[in-house]
């Protein structure tokens, strides 16, 4: 008997778990996350918000604490992506031959459904230029009508500055966490299991807002909230664009790294 032909599964034919799954998948990670930073605003607070300057010594102990717990944070977004991938993905392999002897679709790998796969670079350096120009233009539009609107909440970049004199190596520490770790998990979380999850019950443009709209509030920075949501929107579109979130990825990174070279050419 002819051994069954295995052939892949295009990506758009959608991810093996389902909108639910996606659903329960974020409020189980993202509740305690707020959770968390809720209670830290609220020390901070009752702390009167500043801290006194900190030694060379005391401060790089902080800073290595700080990018530690700031990336076991963010591995966090890694628990329900990888939870659900294996676990719908193993439905999948096992398909059997059917009696006719066509061929039969080889079950995505868990990465491969959360987007870990490869691009099309032609396509993907066109996208990075044309989505890092508008959101560029766009960042600045929206910040020419909030100084408009004397709309003066800061960003999270602005609140991580004010406490660069009191501890800067800290500060480094929470950004280069930023760029090297956070664009990963996030990518993985938002666009890897969020969107296509979202993608089962729903257009892809939608579920692309939604997700953004996720993402923006998520990272709990009413400054940053809109900032935050134009650019998760240029993200979602390179991954469904591409199918894979490693374009995403080097633009979130490429973002946060600028916002790491301001705090270093600071005086």
């Amino acid at each position: 008997m002819q051994a069954p032909t295995l052939q892949p599964v295009s990506p758009r034919k959608g991810v093996p778990w389902s909108t639910t799954d996606a659903i329960v998948g974020t409020v189980l990670t993202l509740v305690p996350l707020l959770a968390l930073d809720a209670v830290n605003a609220l020390l901070a607070g009752s702390t009167g918000g500043t801290l006194p300057k900190l030694t060379f010594q005391q401060d790089l102990q902080a800073a290595i604490l700080t990018f530690i717990i700031t990336s076991v944070l963010e591995a966090v977004f890694l628990i329900a992506p990888i939870y659900y991938a294996r676990r719908r993905t193993a439905h999948a392999i096992g398909m059997t031959m059917e009696p006719q002897q066509m061929p039969v679709a080889r079950a995505e790998s868990p990465a491969e459904a959360l987007g870990l796969r490869g691009f099309n670079p032609a396509l993907a350096l066109g996208l990075l230029v044309l989505s890092g120009a508008g959101f560029i233009i766009l960042s600045d539009l929206y910040s020419a009508v909030a100084q408009k609107l004397n709309f003066n909440a800061p960003t999270n970049l602005e609140q991580l500055t004010q406490q660069l004199h009191q501890e800067p190596l800290v500060i480094y520490a929470t950004l280069a966490a930023g760029v090297l770790v956070a664009p990963i998990c996030e990518e993985i979380f938002f666009r890897g299991f969020l969107l296509p999850g979202l993608q089962k019950s729903m257009p892809a443009w939608l579920a692309i807002v939604i997700t953004s709209l996720i993402f923006a509030a998520a990272h709990a920075s009413p400054g940053s909230f809109v900032l935050l949501f134009i650019l998760a929107i240029f993200l979602g579109m390179m991954r469904v664009a591409t199918g894979s979130i490693w374009p995403g990825v080097i633009l979130h990174m490429a973002n946060n790294a600028i916002g790491l070279i301001v705090v270093l050419t600071m005086k």
